[in-house]
């Protein structure tokens, strides 16, 4: 089987949204026997050609997810902090993009939209706390497979020391006291590996405290501003000026009237008070003249 390159770069049209793909399998087996990149490779690029996409990047890790640092991973978030205009990536789904917490908080801090096809399920900033709570669930789940492998591992190391123990009964008390120092130290990184555990989940508890603190301190000032704007919008109200004991003249086509001229040309207008609208019309008379000719009483004295 042909070798699938781990990054592959693509020329892309501006006029389409560019996108990134990212497939992952856990396993050098998996990748020789074929069982999961190159399905998951159609199915992203299907996705991204039925929604209009165009795949600027592929990404692929064949490797185990346990341990951050992945090659195709590491490469695909510099590529994203490179590249601002390229802000969606298509995924299958959630266990393929991140196994551990670090991964997590790593792709949340490059502010990107995830689409997962396969989970019908996609992730931005914008998305409802319940979409993003939901998506951390479904993290933790993935962690907990790792941590589900390490128990299951544990329960066989135990099954195998008690063959090992009836076997030391029937003579092979050799080969049980070396699986015992074994499994002591299988033990020893197990306990380890549990006390790294409970700090990731106390560090994740602490972050989501402080997230909520910063949601309540955002939402408490984007109300003071809307109050802010509010008075200021009100200040601006027209109708509050006609409250005040003003009125506006307001000509045959609904238009203010903005001076005397205008309402004289206008001859008949309307005049709008904060109450009501009423009809009104100009009203000139011409000064009297002085009279030239003498009174008549003055000419009979």
């Amino acid at each position: 089987m042909a070798k699938i390159p781990k990054s592959t770069a693509i020329s892309v049209p501006a006029a389409r949204k560019q996108v990134v793909i990212y497939a992952r399998v856990s396993s050098k087996e998996q990748e020789k026997e074929g069982f999961s990149i190159p399905a998951q490779l159609k199915l992203l690029k299907e996705y991204a050609a039925a929604n209009g996409f165009m795949v600027a990047q592929e990404y692929v890790d064949v490797e185990t997810a346990k341990q951050s640092g992945r090659t195709a991973f590491g490469e695909l978030v510099a590529y994203l902090k490179g590249h601002p205009a390229v802000r969606v990536m298509l995924v299958e789904k959630t266990d393929r993009l991140y196994r551990n917490l670090k991964d997590w908080v790593t792709v949340d801090e490059l502010d990107v939209e995830i689409h997962f096809p396969k989970e019908g399920v996609v992730l931005s900033r914008e998305s409802r706390s319940s979409e993003k709570f939901m998506h951390g669930i479904k993290v933790l789940m993935a962690k907990n497979y790792i941590d589900n492998l390490s128990e299951e591992v544990r329960k066989g190391l135990h099954q195998k020391a008690r063959e090992i123990r009836a076997a030391s009964a029937r003579g092979l008390e050799k080969r049980g006291e070396r699986a015992m120092r074994f499994l002591t130290v299988l033990e020893r990184r197990l306990g380890a590996t549990r006390v790294a555990a409970d700090r990731n989940r106390l560090a994740l508890r602490r972050e989501a405290e402080a997230l909520d603190r910063a949601t309540d301190r955002i939402g408490e000032r984007r109300l003071e501003t809307l109050a802010r704007l509010t008075a200021a919008l009100n200040t601006h109200d027209p109708q509050r000026t006609l409250e005040r004991g003003y009125a506006l003249a307001l000509g045959p086509d609904g238009e203010p009237l903005p001076n005397a001229a205008a309402v004289r040309r206008a001859g008949a207008f309307d005049l709008r008070m904060a109450d009501a609208t009423l009809p009104a019309n100009i009203r000139d008379q011409e000064p009297a003249q002085p009279s030239l000719l003498p009174d008549s009483d003055s000419d009979g004295g």
